[in-house]
């Protein structure tokens, strides 16, 4: 009787997107452990995760770099790096409160973050989970029906997922934390919420491991330097020459890394489930909420 791993290959083998895709051994033996050995759903997410590179870079055998995410690295809109890790061992991901004065950053780059994030640090360690934790200081309100779900979503269709890790959301504004209790029920991948205020972040992560700007012990200068040791490091692994980036100068509204094409896309073709959205508008206008346009 054939294995999971020899069912799913010779699935793989037959059908010529997929082989097309060139999917590494390491990332289909995690998609595997990560999905319980459920060749079905681990053949649907491989499926998502070469059309999400299709899509999104021109082939699905194409691969997210640092050089798609090296500018975001450095704005420190989203800081994911291997020397930052939960108690429990995971990654962990902080948004930081520079994002909210930034502004007119796409949110591609944030799936493009994601998705890096999962291939480039997590599948060479064979780390068989995704991020424990995404930090996100004083959140605001957003368009739940347009931004964060479809976004998340899209990525999460891509990446084998294994339950029970949590996200957590620091010190949420009060108004957030109830909107989107409202309507996470619509989309089950992130049910698995945790909302913290103060030392409680500390559960779940040592404050020497955590910013200064969010209780922990972690300075800007050491957080530079982390990141910038990390980015250098991350070129050579890929074999590619690494060029400074001055992001002070940096149009976010305009600005594509290399090799991205930003096409924003009414509906995915590659989300797992498929939110109701009008659901979702009708439980926040139950819940008293109203979209506010122009706030993201």
């Amino acid at each position: 009787m054939a294995t999971a791993r020899e069912s799913l290959c010779d699935k793989i083998r037959s059908d010529p997107f997929l082989v097309s895709a060139k999917l590494e051994d390491d990332l289909i033996d995690y998609t595997l452990h990560a999905l319980d050995n459920d060749v079905a759903q681990s053949l649907k997410v491989l499926t998502n995760f070469a059309n999400w590179h299709k899509e999104n870079l021109g082939h699905p055998s194409a691969r997210v770099s640092i050089v798609h995410v090296h500018a975001y690295y450095l704005a420190k809109l989203y800081v994911a790096i291997p020397t930052l890790v939960s108690r429990a061992g995971g990654y962990v991901g902080f948004r930081k409160l520079n994002a909210e004065r930034m502004g007119g950053v796409p949110k591609q780059f944030a799936v493009f973050m994601v998705m890096f994030v999962f291939y480039r640090i997590l599948l060479p360690a064979m780390q068989f989970k995704v991020m424990d934790i995404l930090i996100v200081e004083k959140f605001r309100f957003i368009n739940m029906r347009l931004t964060m779900y479809k976004a998340l979503n899209d990525v999460v269709a891509c990446i084998p997922v294994k339950k029970g890790n949590p996200f957590i959301f620091h010190n949420a504004e009060p108004v957030f934390v109830k909107s989107f209790t409202a309507v996470r029920k619509f989309v089950p991948d992130f049910d698995n919420n945790v909302f913290t205020k103060g030392d409680e972040l500390f559960n779940y992560i040592d404050p020497a491991m955590t910013p200064v700007e969010l209780g922990g012990t972690v300075t800007e200068e050491q957080l530079d330097a982390d990141i910038e040791e990390f980015i250098i490091r991350q070129y050579a692994v890929e074999g590619l020459r690494y060029s400074p980036i001055d992001i002070k100068n940096i149009n976010w509204k305009t600005y594509c890394p290399p090799g991205m094409d930003f096409v924003v896309r009414p509906e995915s073709a590659i989300s797992a489930k498929s939110i109701d959205y009008d659901a979702v508008d009708a439980e926040l206008e139950l819940q008293g909420f109203k979209e506010r346009n122009g706030e993201e």
